[in-house]
């Protein structure tokens, strides 16, 4: 028995250590692109009737995104993955695709309500969304802010079957 409950208790710290933070939507990429394709080609989304959680400003982060990187522009230590892979960390995030995009959506100083990698997710269909971070590269949007144009890119994409929206500010 008690042989057990050490390998209990060790599985349960392993998966504690091994999880990601909280608040994760793992399915707010999905409702982005629904939003983006009833708003259609040139239409506006607001991410704030999208994302209806509570939340003051939403950061965005390009893949290959770095630790201090995301640090810096959240302006608190914060990551997408469990203390383990915090520790191990060196330094790139971990999308490796160029069609990935971290948002992070914070309330106040410091509190992550939610967050989300765009593109990861397994669609019924093909979808594809990204924003455009402009010439400007502004990655951070009020609530109050965070309307975006929507353009239609499918057929313009590296994969032919996927549908694609591109979300920028103008």
């Amino acid at each position: 028995m008690v042989h057990f409950s050490a390998i209990s208790a060790l599985t349960i710290i392993v998966a504690l250590a091994l999880r990601p933070p909280a608040n994760e939507r793992p399915h707010l990429g999905r409702e982005i692109a629904a939003a983006a394709a009833t708003v259609g080609d040139g239409g506006r989304l607001d991410l704030a009737k999208v994302a209806d959680f509570p939340w003051d400003r939403v950061h965005m982060f390009l893949a290959y995104s770095g630790k201090n990187e995301i640090y810096d522009g959240l302006g608190f230590e914060w990551l997408p993955v469990g203390p383990v892979e915090a520790v191990l960390f060196d330094g790139n995030l971990m999308l490796s695709s160029d069609e990935l995009t971290l948002l992070v959506f914070v309330r106040g100083q410091r509190e992550v309500t939610g967050w989300t990698i765009l593109n990861r997710e397994e669609f019924a269909e093909p979808t594809y969304v990204q924003f455009d971070f402009g010439e400007d590269g502004a990655t951070v949007s009020s609530r109050h802010n965070a309307s975006f144009v929507v353009k239609d890119v499918t057929g313009k994409l590296a994969d032919p079957r996927y549908t694609g929206w591109l979300l920028s500010r103008d």
